[in-house]
């Protein structure tokens, strides 16, 4: 079984974060977290499809990302002050 203390530890990290941000609505936070954490990992997760107008729909799918991988993300992404001065 997964340690139940893992969901504090991510929300607290995803408040900190949002609050460093709060112009961002809840869903442009998760999607520019999940594209950074795609990005720092070899593209892992994103899904892409040409439309047929042309353009490329991307999207992310973290179904079997592990939470301590991404809480770890998070941690590093706060101590490296990339959410600015307020987180």
């Amino acid at each position: 079984m997964r340690d139940p203390k893992r969901i504090d530890e991510i929300l607290e990290s995803l408040r900190e974060i949002w609050k460093a941000q709060p112009n961002l609505r809840f869903h442009q936070l998760i999607y520019i977290l999940q594209n950074e954490y795609s990005l720092a990992n070899k593209g892992l997760g994103k899904v892409e499809s040409a439309e047929i107008d042309g353009f490329k729909r991307t999207g992310f799918d973290f179904f079997n990302v592990e939470d301590q991988s991404f809480q770890e993300f998070l941690e590093l992404s706060l101590e490296q002050g990339r959410w600015g001065n307020e987180a």
